[in-house]
């Protein structure tokens, strides 16, 4: 947000944001609901079509190896099974299929991080931030409802505020309702964007969308909490 005297102004309302497809709020907000235990389970996921992936998924395991968590690295070679009947439930398993096979890993990847936080829960982190934690998952993060991480740049997507968050680092339970939103909108957003031929991963199916469907309570990881490097995105907890 921008000040202007003694108001707070918000940015102009991202045009894109009037084309979102997102579905409405079936799950009411409780308490039960939104703060559910966050399971001990770290994700991440690497499509190689590019180039192998880095180190930093082999630090993430072995830091889920010292404190014994569960850690699952998922690639295009990876035995989906376990999520298929779902992810068809919630018509996504093509729209996913179809992702891969036009090497839209973006796309894959944002499709995937969401039908698996809504199935099993627990933390998904991009394979490129760096693993500088040591101590155990609770000295880093609230281990119940939801966390993000706070974009330091506020957007305007047509909330009732000007915060965004990224869909980087998301730490859940299972079913939690903003996850399941999510999930739900989906195909539908990628349905509305494809007939105005956009397939910008950021908005059919990442923050944007992830923005537009949060509601409730919801934690927030600050920006300043962490180092960043635009290259080589690094995350380090402070203190």
């Amino acid at each position: 947000m921008d000040r202007l005297d003694n108001d707070w102004v918000f940015p102009h309302l991202d045009y894109r944001s009037r084309l979102l497809s997102v579905a409405p709020i079936t799950e009411k907000f409780t308490v039960d609901g939104f703060f559910k235990d966050v399971p001990p389970r770290f994700f991440q996921i690497w499509f190689s079509f590019l180039r192998p992936v880095d180190e930093n998924p082999n630090k993430w395991e072995a830091y889920c190896k010292t404190h014994g968590y569960r850690y699952t690295l998922y690639t295009e070679h990876s035995d989906y099974s376990e999520i298929e009947e779902d992810m068809c439930r919630d018509n996504l398993w093509n729209l996913f299929q179809d992702a891969l096979h036009t090497f839209q890993v973006l796309r894959a990847s944002d499709i995937l991080r969401m039908s698996l936080l809504k199935k099993y829960g627990g933390i998904y982190i991009d394979c490129d931030f760096k693993c500088d934690w040591t101590g155990p998952v609770y000295e880093y993060l609230r281990m119940n409802g939801i966390s993000f991480i706070l974009e330091r740049i506020g957007r305007n997507v047509g909330q009732d505020n000007a915060i965004f968050v990224c869909n980087s680092f998301v730490a859940s339970p299972p079913n939690h309702p903003i996850v399941n939103r999510v999930v739900r909108s989906l195909p539908g957003n990628i349905e509305a964007f494809e007939k105005h031929n956009n397939k910008e991963c950021w908005v059919v199916t990442g923050p944007m969308l992830v923005n537009r469907c949060l509601y409730g309570s919801y934690n927030i990881l600050p920006f300043e909490s962490f180092k960043w490097n635009h290259f080589d995105l690094h995350m380090k907890m402070n203190g």
